[in-house]
């Protein structure tokens, strides 16, 4: 990576102040020190660095949000800037849709679909499968998901959806209001669910990994597999429905744990740090400290899905085989683009893409599209726990290892 860092346009600005009369040249540099190290930042590593030029000095002063915006690639979608600062979140996942019943066509509900363990939403007892609503009285709209995501404390309106054995039809039934208390800092869990589910003939494993990022990711993979290798866990199921990690290296390894030993140590994939191409670096699988690489393997991905997932989704597949590694759900986002974080020595992180990805065939990484189709709130008037061995995608899943195939009616 090439560490040239261009200052010539600051001291030309810095000149210009100096030609003043009075040399203020310390006053900029101390009003614009964000925006200065952001810019050389970029050009260093961004891999449009070379596209930006010089920058008018009033540019200097904008806010660090909208400076960033500034030096980014037009066509660029993938970079992005975050507020250092800790966010703070009610914590859990929902999808806004209008009423799937029917009933009030126009009326809008929160479906949850996920709930951070120890966040504000557990300790209200939000719960995965509830719907949301209303907030404080208010029915949500399309537009509300603001404020489902952070704020202060909120009166959320519950329903169920319930099967009326005398009409036999589907209902709404209204459930207590949950108090939820002011949004609040959560460190999110890498791996909060592990599971043994039994089959007529088969024991399936289940791991839901939410982000490769940490190495609690690393440590709570490596204990899973040592308990399947022990339970006699016959299938895998992977579960990245909500994974949007960035690290490449944190993936390599986990990926590394699902592959036969002869395979760990070869190419993971390839970084290209340049547009021409010319500045390559290899990103290895490591040797894993637990492995179960001769177990068939599911992997669960939505459109929530985004970033290295797709790296270890492929290097999986390549070195077992897509008969091995299936791919089940919806099409994950992303592209053959990889950002890194960048800690600056202010309040703010940059996220700009440094690299291109190749995969270890040679070809420009791209999300794998399912071998099986199926929408996470496909059944959405039976939304079961994660793990559990009614849940949609979980079910249809384990029919799929038992049959070959999905059920008819799925």
């Amino acid at each position: 990576m090439k560490r040239i860092t261009k200052i010539f346009p600051l001291i030309a600005i810095a000149a210009a102040l100096c030609s003043c009369g009075d040399d203020r040249s310390s006053e900029f540099y101390e009003m614009t020190k964000e925006n200065q190290w952001m810019y050389n930042t970029m050009k260093e590593s961004y891999l449009w660095g070379d596209s930006i030029g010089e920058i008018r000095q009033q540019a200097f002063f904008a806010n660090t949000a909208k400076f960033f915006s500034q030096l980014t690639y037009k066509t660029d979608d993938t970079s992005f800037f975050t507020d250092s600062i800790e966010s703070t979140t009610y914590g859990f996942k929902f999808s806004l849709m209008r009423d799937p019943l029917g009933i009030a066509p126009a009326k809008v509900y929160a479906l949850v679909e996920y709930v951070e363990p120890e966040s504000v939403a557990a300790t209200a007892g939000l719960e995965r499968g509830m719907w949301i609503s209303t907030i404080n009285g208010k029915n949500i709209n399309m537009g509300t998901g603001a404020a489902l995501t952070d704020g202060a404390a909120i009166t959320l309106g519950i329903n169920q959806i319930l099967f009326d054995d005398n009409t036999e039809e589907y209902m709404w039934e209204e459930l207590p209001q949950i108090d939820m208390q002011a949004a609040s800092k959560v460190k999110a869990s890498s791996i909060p669910i592990v599971e043994i589910i039994n089959g007529t003939n088969n024991r399936i494993g289940y791991i839901l990994c939410n982000s490769f990022d940490n190495e609690s990711a690393i440590a709570g993979i490596d204990d899973a597999l040592s308990t399947f290798s022990s339970q006699g866990v016959t299938d895998i199921v992977l579960d990245l429905r909500y994974n949007r990690s960035h690290s490449l290296a944190n993936a390599a390894k986990i990926a590394a744990a699902f592959m036969p030993a002869d395979k760990q140590g070869n190419l993971f994939c390839s970084l290209y740090k340049d547009l021409k191409l010319t500045i390559k670096e290899d990103v290895m699988l490591p040797q894993a400290t637990a492995s179960i690489g001769d177990k068939p393997l599911y992997i669960i991905t939505t459109a929530q899905t985004h970033g290295t997932a797709n790296a270890l989704i492929k290097a999986i597949r390549l070195a077992r085989g897509s008969s091995a590694c299936k791919v089940v759900g919806e099409a994950a986002k992303g592209g053959n683009l990889v950002t890194e974080c960048m800690e600056s020595p202010y309040r703010f992180k940059i996220n700009p893409v440094t690299a291109i990805v190749i995969d270890a065939n040679g070809e420009p990484l791209a999300p794998t599209a399912p071998d099986y189709r199926l929408t996470e709130i496909g059944d959405y008037k039976h939304i079961y726990p994660l793990g559990d061995k009614q849940e949609y995608i979980l079910y249809n899943i384990a029919y799929i290892i038992e049959n070959g195939t999905l059920p008819a009616n799925k």
